[in-house]
């Protein structure tokens, strides 16, 4: 489905187009095991009905009306992201498999993560609604992440509008689900925000709350926050693990 009406910001610093390699081919395979105690072989469901169970993949399909379990692919890796192509292969993929999601962030799409502030050109914008027309005609759930945790300021509301400005331009692609993820970031919170937040969680669950809201609240919104793992690896020659929020004295 075409978005309604072209991005108003047009601005440099578009995002490079490289090649990477396709996503891999699994062989999916099915068992059919009949009861011996059956009179007759079961009744298999119609493939073209609402309830239908794809022959391999997860039986994601559930039944008409209720909420569906999301189960899919996460582009959310380092290096090169996949081309356009190889995404909408991956669509392809997916509906044969039984899967119905698709999440885009790719860290290494610097308006999705580096520079998060930056709109869409033109022509990025052209590929993306391409993309999520893609993903509706293979009835794949596509999910837009942005990552705006390396350099925001949670307590500024320039920022905060700055991030609701870049999500309205993606909605306005055809995007309806979305994602805001804090991973792989540094625990600490700026000057600035200590005096608003009582904790980096704090801050994040503001920001989070208010963009849902903004949003009109979605059926599909993600939120992924700070893990301790990046925290653990760059402190741990300094002898601090970061447990409960508080950092105590470690013997590793």
């Amino acid at each position: 489905m075409a978005a309604d009406g072209s991005p108003g910001v047009d601005l440099a610093g578009m995002v490079a187009e490289t090649r990477g390699e396709p996503p891999g081919t699994p062989v999916p395979t099915s068992t059919t095991v009949s009861s011996p105690r059956s009179e007759s072989p079961p009744t298999r469901p119609d493939p073209s009905g609402p309830e239908a169970v794809p022959e391999s993949g997860s039986g994601a399909v559930g039944n008409a009306g209720a909420r569906r379990f999301l189960c899919g692919v996460v582009e959310g890796f380092y290096g090169r992201p996949w081309i356009m192509e190889q995404r909408k292969e991956l669509f392809r993929r997916l509906q044969k498999w039984g899967l119905n999601t698709y999440l885009y962030a790719p860290k290494d799409d610097y308006k999705h993560r580096m520079f998060w502030r930056e709109m869409y050109s033109v022509e990025e914008a052209e590929q993306l609604m391409t993309l999520i027309a893609a993903a509706q005609e293979y009835e794949i759930e596509f999910i837009y992440a942005i990552s705006p945790g390396l350099d925001i300021t949670f307590s500024n509301p320039k920022e905060v509008s700055t991030l609701k400005r870049k999500l309205d331009q993606v909605s306005q692609f055809g995007c309806k689900c979305f994602a805001l993820l804090f991973d792989d970031i540094d625990h600490n919170m700026c000057a600035a925000d200590k005096e608003v937040f009582s904790s980096f969680a704090h801050a994040q669950v503001s920001i989070t709350n208010e963009i849902y809201q903004y949003l009109g609240e979605p059926e599909t919104f993600l939120f992924c926050p700070t893990g301790k793992l990046l925290s653990q690896i760059l402190n741990r020659r300094k002898g601090i693990s970061l447990l409960g929020g508080r950092g105590k004295q470690s013997s590793t």
